[in-house]
């Protein structure tokens, strides 16, 4: 009697998770693939059943090939060039110094800003016109001509991978560096006393501790790959996801202070010195002076590393910021200096046309309340299934789980009458509660970052008495701060 009690009190963990997943994920996904056997247009009320007319039509258009063939180079691209850059860069963001706050900031922020704005952004930097950032620096370095970037289909296809990793390299950066901080210094003092190189503790000590971060980090980019809608109104940048929408409406813990990444400066450092550290043949006080001196070195050297890599990751920003200072002919002859006046006639017009007073309150409301109500969710999922293993609760991984694969395009339309017959258009709460439906990823991310938390704080608990809301509350949601504010970001 106390296991099924117990059973049931784990088990209502996942209401709130799977009804908001359900009335407004895989209801409209449902709906949308029904839709895919009628002539339904996106507007007409009455349609009739075509069977699989629509499927033959989308796999005999040649279009779907070049579609497919750069889905697939872009989720390869994004997979293989982000987790080479994404891992050192954590180690390197992991060493404690002046500024590293400000250093991690600088990478995470490309993932703030909207899609829209980046791609606005980028548009300016890319543009194939001799004004363009990249055209006018290979001007004045180079004296090169202007270069296609947005107009030569694969230079297209290369400009589109590297905005993609510009703007989530900085974000899978920190999540590798939450599970970094998770590692216990001691590992790696015990490593050092062995004699371990900077191989061997990145081989049996960093990578086996990331293999979580790293399993949620490549999930992360086969999904987002798979679900990227994107294009530069060519045939040879199309993605699955914009064929498809174009078929469908257009026809119709400790921070370690010692990290394996840090001996790739060792290029930089005098020779005769010694994987310990010191000369071979040098004695004890000259040793641990030698030792701080070389610390000292690959510090100041590993420090300006990063500092250059966060000038050059935040200049986009940068152009932007001094662009809005400009007239629009001193933006268009002059994209890269400074103002030649400098002008606030661009936010006098934003702040009278726009009211933006009223969109940010909007929108900060919204954030706020989606953003709690997603981690709680999550979260609150999370605990049964890592904690009260079973055939149910592995069902319903794979069921939230699910929810990456679906592109937001696929659904519009069905989660729009969803909403209608609830009532929810035109409503702050409707977005709230579509938002909070999205808790798939938080689910994802704290499954992974609970199964390292020991299981016998949650049976020390049981055992005094504690209840399963209690030790949720009191013990596993306090231990999952890190994972949180990762996903409370994103």
């Amino acid at each position: 009697m106390y296991k099924i009690k117990k059973n049931i009190q784990y088990e209502l963990f996942l209401i709130p998770a799977l009804v908001a997943y359900t009335v407004f994920i895989v209801v409209p996904l449902i709906q949308s693939g029904i839709y895919s056997f009628t002539n339904f247009d996106g507007v007409q009320q009455s349609y009739g059943f075509v069977g699989f007319q629509n499927y033959w039509e989308i796999f005999t258009d040649d279009a779907l090939m070049g579609a497919l063939g750069f889905t697939i180079m872009y989720m390869v691209c994004m997979v293989v060039i982000i987790t080479v850059l994404a891992i050192p860069l954590a180690i390197l963001l992991d060493k404690k110094g002046r500024g590293k706050g400000i250093q991690r900031a600088v990478f995470f922020f490309p993932a703030i800003p909207s899609k829209l704005l980046v791609g606005y952004l980028w548009c300016f930097i890319f543009a194939p016109t001799s004004t363009g950032v990249i055209n006018v620096i290979l001007k004045n370095v180079f004296h090169m001509d202007a270069v296609p970037w947005t107009s030569d289909p694969l230079l297209a296809k290369i400009s589109i991978i590297t905005v993609a990793i510009w703007c989530n390299l900085g974000y899978h950066a920190m999540l590798y560096l939450a599970y970094l901080q998770a590692i216990s210094n001691d590992y790696y003092e015990a490593a050092e006393i062995d004699g371990a190189t900077w191989w061997q503790k990145f081989r049996y000590i960093t990578y086996p501790m990331l293999a979580p971060a790293m399993t949620i980090s490549l999930m992360l980019l086969i999904t987002d790959s798979l679900k990227i809608f994107e294009s530069n109104d060519r045939w040879g940048t199309w993605v699955l996801n914009l064929y498809n929408y174009a078929g469908y409406y257009a026809p119709r813990r400790n921070r370690a202070e010692v990290r394996p990444g840090i001996r790739y400066v060792d290029d930089f450092l005098p020779d005769g010195i010694g994987d310990s550290g010191y000369p071979d043949n040098a004695q004890p006080a000259e040793r641990g002076e030698c030792a701080m001196k070389k610390r000292k070195a690959r510090g100041v050297i590993i420090n300006l590393i990063v500092w250059l890599l966060c000038l050059v990751h935040f200049y986009p920003f940068f152009y932007m910021l001094i662009n809005t200072f400009k007239t629009r002919q001193d933006g268009a002859f002059n994209p890269m200096g400074l103002p030649k006046v400098w002008v606030l006639d661009n936010y006098v017009e934003v702040f009278t046309t726009v009211p933006v007073f009223r969109s940010f309150f909007n929108t900060l409301l919204i954030t706020v309340c989606s953003v709690l109500l997603i981690i709680l969710f999550g979260t609150m999922a999370a605990y049964p299934v890592v904690y009260n293993k079973n055939k149910f609760n592995k069902v319903v991984m794979i069921y939230l789980l699910l929810g990456f694969m679906i592109p937001f395009q696929s659904i519009l339309i069905p989660l729009f009458q969803t909403m209608t017959n609830m009532g929810l258009i035109n409503k702050l709460i409707g977005l709230v509660c579509f938002y909070t439906a999205g808790c798939s990823m938080t689910f994802f991310l704290t499954m992974g970052y609970m199964k390292g938390i020991s299981f016998e704080l949650n049976e020390a608990a049981l055992i005094d008495g504690c209840s399963i809301f209690g030790i949720y509350w009191r013990i596993i949601l306090p231990l999952l701060k890190p994972v949180i504010a990762t996903a409370a970001i994103f």
